[in-house]
């Protein structure tokens, strides 16, 4: 990938900025959208604050994406600066942000709760609300059967099809405990965070 080259701001670019998805401010010293020989290269750092306030601003991509409802960021992370110093300390590359996997259940993009995770770590935790509809975590409806699935080692993986909801959500918590394990054993260094979402009174991987 070729290197992001950072042109400095002028008060004229900085004047034409607006409210990043309404609430970021772009205090930035240099282009985070410059155009170089026709062509736009958007600042990698930006696309991931843009990005992410998105995720927790826009009432469009909350529509297509019903599991970041209630989703908000920090007020420390509204301004891109404060943003970009924390991604410099704690960015890795092919990883992805992740919000709720250190801390389960949060809602909130912030220092404290934000880590980049391997990418097959962040499916491992992916909602699928919008195609589930009513249905439980993990179940999806073909015909009068019920199918369980999840993710392992960034793959679906089918874990067979039940004659109700509820059973096909029992046998993705068990499947789901041996892909948690299974992450935990390849990326110790996330483990304490992964094992906080073991679901309780299930078998584990042997």
């Amino acid at each position: 990938m070729q290197e992001f080259k950072r042109l400095p701001a002028t008060k004229f670019s900085v004047s034409r900025r607006r409210l990043t998805w309404g609430v970021g401010v772009n205090d930035a010293d240099y282009l985070t959208n410059p155009s170089v020989s026709g062509k736009t290269k958007a600042c990698p750092v930006y696309v991931a604050w843009s990005g992410m306030l998105q995720r927790g601003y826009s009432e469009k991509y909350k529509a297509l994406h019903p599991s970041y409802i209630g989703v908000t960021v920090c007020d420390e992370w509204l301004i891109f600066s404060n943003f970009s110093r924390w991604y410099a300390n704690n960015y890795v590359n092919g990883y992805d942000l992740d919000k709720d996997i250190k801390l389960k259940g949060s809602k909130l993009y912030s220092p404290n709760t934000c880590l980049y995770v391997p990418q097959e770590i962040n499916k491992l935790f992916t909602d699928h609300k919008a195609a589930r509809g009513v249905l439980p975590l993990g179940v999806s409806a073909k015909g009068n059967r019920y199918r369980a699935r999840v993710n392992r080692e960034g793959v679906s993986v089918a874990l067979g099809s039940f004659s109700t909801p509820q059973a096909a959500h029992e046998a993705y918590k068990v499947g789901k405990n041996e892909s948690i394990m299974m992450a935990s054993a390849k990326y110790p260094e996330f483990g304490e965070y992964l094992k906080q979402h073991i679901y309780e009174g299930e078998p584990l991987i042997k």
